[in-house]
């Protein structure tokens, strides 16, 4: 997006969306007002043009029963469709911002859907602790890097901090044997905290941690101290919560004050992918220290 910027839309999720000087409605004759602009008729012939046929992103895809592992019941017929008005205004200026983030981001988002492939793969078939937590975060990865396409920042570092906490949180309970902890916390029984998992993790993986110290000069979970920002799992956590608690503010002042897009795109897509990086890193000291897990060799 090189044109000056000539609106700025907030959407009802709080994210910005940029809409060119050229996006239409200026200079289409049609007369359709900003105010309006919700309505299916507005959408078709004043904000956004359709992709063309030969890219592939142009059509929406579904799965047909065959795509499915169990699928005993015949496919139900449609009981509520949503109208197009209400359809186009949920999805119109996610899927612009998808489509703009896609043409200049490629790299990345392969990068974000190789690792989540990967996390995938490392599941296997061992049932303990981590077996649930690393469904959850297997979809909180996903759910992040799909947030990040579509413009919903701050959803997507939430999406990568509730990954974090759950692994760190179930990583606690298969190390320290504190199943029983674990299994009330899952069941909505007891309350655990990211806090909680790195501090028991300390002592349970004092090997682990001497090893890092004396060969990289830093940790995994070591608390806070007035020299010191604690441990690499503590500030990537508390990186994604300062992020997130920020991003509304920050992604004001960089939109308003750019005259692209793409400055905001660039600066939240290349953090988020180092963020994954970052936290590849962690995930494979977790398989490394507990009994049965492999890391896959993707991470």
């Amino acid at each position: 997006m090189t044109e000056g910027i000539a609106l700025l839309e907030q959407h009802q999720h709080g994210e910005i969306a940029l809409v060119p000087e050229d996006a239409g409605y200026a200079e289409s004759g049609i007369g359709c007002a900003p105010s309006t602009m919700a309505e299916s008729d507005c959408y078709d012939s004043v904000m956004p043009k359709r992709l063309p046929d030969s890219d592939f992103r142009a059509r929406r895809r579904v799965l047909t029963r065959g795509d499915f592992a169990y699928a005993p019941k015949p496919e139900a017929t449609p009981s509520d469709p949503v109208s197009r008005s209400t359809w186009e205004g949920i999805v119109t200026l996610p899927d612009d911002v998808a489509g703009r983030t896609s043409n200049h981001h490629g790299t990345t988002l392969t990068q974000l859907e190789n690792l989540w492939g990967a996390w995938v793969e490392s599941i296997g078939d061992l049932q303990d602790c981590l077996s649930p937590a690393m469904l959850d975060a297997g979809d909180d990865f996903q759910s992040s890097a799909y947030t990040a396409l579509t413009g919903f920042y701050r959803l997507s570092i939430s999406a990568l901090r509730s990954a974090l906490e759950l692994m760190t949180i179930a990583a606690w309970a298969q190390v320290c044997g504190k199943d029983a902890e674990y299994l009330a916390w899952r069941s909505g029984k007891g309350t655990l905290s990211f806090g909680q998992g790195c501090d028991g993790l300390i002592g349970a993986t004092r090997t682990l941690q001497e090893r890092l110290r004396a060969d990289v000069n830093d940790t995994l979970f070591d608390q806070k101290t007035p020299s010191s920002e604690g441990g690499l799992a503590r500030r990537i956590f508390d990186g994604l919560s300062n992020f997130h608690t920020r991003a509304q503010d920050a992604l004001t002042g960089i939109c308003a004050t750019a005259t692209v897009q793409s400055t905001c795109d660039q600066f939240l897509i290349t953090w988020l992918g180092c963020t994954l990086k970052r936290w590849a890193c962690v995930s494979c000291s977790f398989f490394w220290h507990v009994p049965g897990r492999q890391c896959p060799p993707q991470l």
